[in-house]
């Protein structure tokens, strides 16, 4: 699983598609246009949902439900800033609330600034402490900064919470191969697929131990599995590039090397550049 798919399911999404004028005539209330961008966000249209936000944030700028689904949506339509410039606000405003520093650290973590997300998880972690999905993000977070241990506590804490989350089982699987935990990463990660049975990260972990063992044609049916799920993810292609040049394939090593590349270099592109948009220096890291 890359990390900005992972953080894709940790996010209560709204959604919506482009908006008329004569529809926005016909909102007569913040409160209608809310509950309006709520059933469009329900039919996955973003666009309008952000329109229908966009007009509510002017008649409302302040407001609790119009800038926390604003938030949402920009999440689930895929700009991470557009989320972090109205949490920060929210997060002054209601600094009790656990959902605004959980989403201002799903949205750091898509922009790759992964000690500002640890701290905003923390903070939400420290206002609802028994909250799965907060602990499942702490987990990839700690994922992104190589700190296998961490995160491999952070997940057991989650599914402690919630036995049966395909996610968590899926991270904490990922965090057992950082540390060498071969066996139990191979359990974990068959209960992760055993409910969800496509997942990427649980899929791309058992080509991981398939290729500590040398099964290098089980390991390459498992990262195309993966793939399929994840086709943006760069580091698949790159175990796939691996598991052909141990096969003595030099020609499909060639192939997926290249594109590892070419998948690596729009990641960081698009990366760059939404870390521009929010007045970030280049982050100097792996996009994936």
């Amino acid at each position: 699983m890359t990390r900005d798919l992972a953080c894709v399911l940790l996010v209560v999404t709204i959604s919506g598609s482009l908006v008329h004028q004569s529809v926005l005539a016909e909102t007569t209330s913040v409160l209608a246009m809310v509950q309006q961008a709520k059933s469009h966000a329900r039919q996955g249209d973003h666009a309008m949902a952000a329109q229908i936000l966009d007009q509510a944030k002017m008649m409302a700028p302040n407001s609790e439900d119009v800038l926390g689904d604003f938030a949402k949506n920009s999440l689930a339509a895929g700009d991470p800033v557009g989320a972090i410039n109205t949490l920060e606000p929210l997060m002054r405003m209601h600094p009790k609330v656990a959902d605004y520093p959980y989403l201002l650290g799903v949205a750091l973590l898509q922009v790759k600034e992964y000690e500002a997300s640890f701290k905003a998880l923390q903070r939400s972690l420290e206002i609802e402490p028994r909250r799965s999905l907060t602990l499942v993000a702490l987990a990839i977070t700690s994922l992104s900064r190589k700190q296998f241990g961490e995160a491999k506590d952070f997940a057991a804490r989650s599914l402690e919470i919630e036995p049966a989350e395909a996610e968590a089982l899926a991270v904490l699987a990922e965090a057992e191969t950082g540390l060498g935990e071969i066996e139990e990463a191979e359990y974990h990660a068959n209960r992760a697929l055993s409910l969800a049975s496509t997942h990427a990260g649980a899929q791309f972990v058992l080509g991981k131990v398939r290729m500590s063992e040398g099964r290098f044609e089980e390991a390459i049916e498992y990262f195309l599995r993966a793939s399929a799920v994840d086709p943006e993810s760069s580091r698949i292609p790159y175990q796939i590039s691996l598991a052909y040049a141990r096969l003595n394939d030099p020609e499909n090593s060639r192939k997926y090397r290249e594109l590892h590349q070419q998948t690596r270099r729009e990641n960081t592109a698009r990366v760059e550049s939404m870390r521009k948009r929010a007045g970030l220096k280049e982050s100097g890291m792996s996009p994936d």
